[in-house]
């Protein structure tokens, strides 16, 4: 019986959280080269930000636990914010453009895993500190 429960709500977690994610074209520009990638794209539970489907929820509360060692972000003038705590969590801030609906740019935190966030997420989550 409480294997059954377990498959049941395994089932239900997965189907809520594929649900939100769709496929969709990135591309960006590394040392003049064009790259271009198709991704499984979600939306975080508020349908605010996208990530990628590699970082389900493991991910996100591994970024949290990380983002909330971060007191303060070292502000200079040169680079953002988000790039910089980017860097100070271990990813690598990208430039991209995304094709869902239609092509808009966003600013992504990549980790070794290829695993992305968008890095607005992530001030939101060094706000809430």
């Amino acid at each position: 019986m409480n294997y059954l429960v377990i498959l049941i709500s395994l089932i239900i977690t997965s189907t809520a959280f594929s649900s939100t994610c769709k496929q969709g074209n990135l591309r960006w520009l590394t040392d003049a080269k064009l790259h271009q990638s198709v991704e499984n794209i979600c939306l975080t539970k508020s349908k605010k930000f996208i990530i990628s489907k590699k970082c389900g929820k493991n991910c996100q509360n591994q970024i949290k636990k990380k983002v909330s060692k971060v007191k303060a972000i070292p502000h200079g003038t040169i680079g953002s914010p988000g790039f910089k705590l980017c860097r100070i969590i271990g990813g690598n801030g990208r430039l991209v453009q995304l094709n869902r609906n239609g092509w808009s740019n966003k600013s992504l935190c990549y980790f070794k895993d290829e695993s992305f966030v968008e890095i607005s997420y992530l001030l939101k989550e060094q706000s809430r500190i």
